[in-house]
């Protein structure tokens, strides 16, 4: 189980503290089409300006970003954010005093700089508020944690839960006095010449496919891999790009190493299920954000684990998290699965290296996400992957039977090991759900629910207060026979 996997590997199992290093933001004006010689051409008309100017950013000067967030606080609201930021600044010190075993000369030193200079800004800061400069203490105080203490990777500036928010993009100092400085500007002067006539070109033919109305289809999804049984059912191309855009813009997950493969894998599996067993598309969005949402959780809780050896290994994060979640989320199902199969009759066979999930098209995990590369421990990652995107599918579509976890179970085993919908398709000839259901929805959850429901009520009403009243089956008011199945008996 769970905790048992976790005692193993010497892990607290507490609350993550949000371990990982702080993420590097790439800069959200650049179009996500830019190619590398248009990022060269904005690089080269932002550096190369004049030989001998200076970019530095000081670190009051680096909260700018954060500003707008205190443009309507009054003076007492500035004071709390003096008090919140400056207690961040204590905290973050005191921590790092109870963990210092097992650092480097170099880090110890580099902390006590950035400690001692958070420090100093937060006693500058609360002299500015006690002399009554409230604005210029809060302008100090955000700078302190957010530029001494986190080097301008976060910005703590909202009196509500989440106080703090990663800043869309920091810039670094840099100086061109030095020759080296200029050496690098011509170079980078000389590398946007070459490209710029390239950027303009690819500029062009992308503004005439988009003309004529052609879907350019991005490369980042790779050759689709099919997971079992044969089939080639992949899913909506903009779905998956809509949701991998998801991870990558807008998650903190999108910092770590590997993210983008991560991103490429979850993003076609989502939506070759949805294409496959036709699950409502909005719940298939929902649940994705569910899995990054339960996936970071668990970066955080693996990152506590490194922490306590001594140093965070970035690079097998993602892959930890994946098989925390999986060994978590899926106990049930595994213990469900293991005794099912153990009874005579049962059919199923032992676990395929990666489940067939409907004879899905989707990019597995590449070797390359663990460290050193490993196919076998890949190909683990994947099945791990597969088997809870349909849990959650399944679980996600089934709110009228989560009352029956074995029933959950069994429709997820179904969908893991089915190897192709046929001629006929999963569900046959037939209507699609009204309004904006999904077949699995109208065909599988709601005929389920419908032979519960009908066990024990004859209909539904409008009560007084114009909400549902379900309405017993004659005398079931005084007495229900013995022989009438619950919830239990349809589990």
């Amino acid at each position: 189980g769970a905790g048992g996997r976790r005692a193993q590997r010497g892990g607290s199992g507490r609350g993550g503290r949000g371990a990982m290093a702080p993420p590097r933001v790439a800069p959200r004006w650049l179009p996500s089409s830019a190619t590398p010689a248009m990022m060269a051409v904005l690089l080269g008309s932002s550096w190369c300006l004049p030989v001998g100017a200076v970019f530095e950013l000081d670190d009051v000067s680096s909260a700018e970003s954060c500003q707008s967030w205190m443009s309507d606080y009054n003076a007492d609201q500035l004071g709390r954010i003096v008090k919140m930021n400056c207690d961040k600044v204590e905290l973050a010190i005191e921590e790092w005093d109870q963990m210092q075993n097992g650092n480097s000369p170099e880090q110890v030193h580099d902390w006590e700089h950035r400690g001692l200079k958070g420090l100093n800004m937060c006693k500058e800061a609360q002299a500015k508020l006690k002399n009554g400069h409230a604005w210029d203490a809060a302008h100090l105080a955000v700078a302190a944690f957010g530029t001494g203490i986190m080097q301008n990777h976060l910005c703590c500036t909202r009196l509500t839960a989440p106080n703090c928010v990663i800043p869309i993009h920091h810039t670094s100092a840099f100086t061109f006095r030095t020759p080296a400085g200029i050496l690098l500007c011509a170079f980078v002067l000389l590398l946007t010449t070459m490209c710029f006539g390239s950027c303009i070109d690819s500029c062009v033919k992308r503004s005439k496919a988009e003309q004529r109305g052609e879907e350019q289809d991005s490369d980042d999804f790779g050759p689709p891999v099919t997971s079992g049984g044969g089939g080639l059912m992949s899913g909506s191309s903009g779905l998956a790009r809509e949701l991998q855009h998801e991870w990558m813009q807008t998650s903190p997950l999108r910092v770590l190493p590997g993210a983008d493969a991560y991103a490429r894998s979850a993003s076609t599996l989502f939506s070759a299920l949805h294409a496959a067993f036709e699950f409502q598309t909005d719940s298939v969005k929902n649940q994705y954000e569910h899995f990054m949402s339960m996936l970071l959780s668990h970066c955080a809780t693996v990152a506590d684990r490194f922490v306590e050896d001594g140093q965070v290994d970035e690079q097998s994060l993602l892959s930890d998290a994946l098989d925390d979640l999986h060994c978590e989320l899926m106990e049930g199902f595994v213990r469900w699965r293991g005794n099912y199969r153990e009874c005579a009759g049962s059919g199923m066979d032992a676990d395929a290296a990666v489940p067939p999930a409907g004879g899905i098209s989707w990019t597995n995990l590449p070797a390359q996400v663990c460290k050193p590369a490993d196919a076998e421990q890949a190909t683990e990652r994947s099945r791990q992957m597969v088997e809870i995107a349909t849990y959650l599918l399944v679980w996600g579509e089934g709110g009228n039977i989560r009352f029956m976890p074995e029933v959950v179970y069994f429709l997820t085993e179904l969908a893991l090991a089915s190897e192709g919908p046929g001629a006929s398709g999963f569900y046959g000839a037939g209507p699609v759900g009204s309004g904006h259901s999904g077949r699995f929805l109208s065909r599988i959850i709601r005929p389920l629910y419908t032979l519960v429901f009908d066990e024990w009520y004859q209909k539904v009403e409008i009560n007084a207060k114009g909400g549902d009243s379900k309405v017993l089956h004659k005398d079931f008011t005084r007495f229900l026979l013995p022989d009438v199945a619950n919830y239990d008996d349809w589990n």
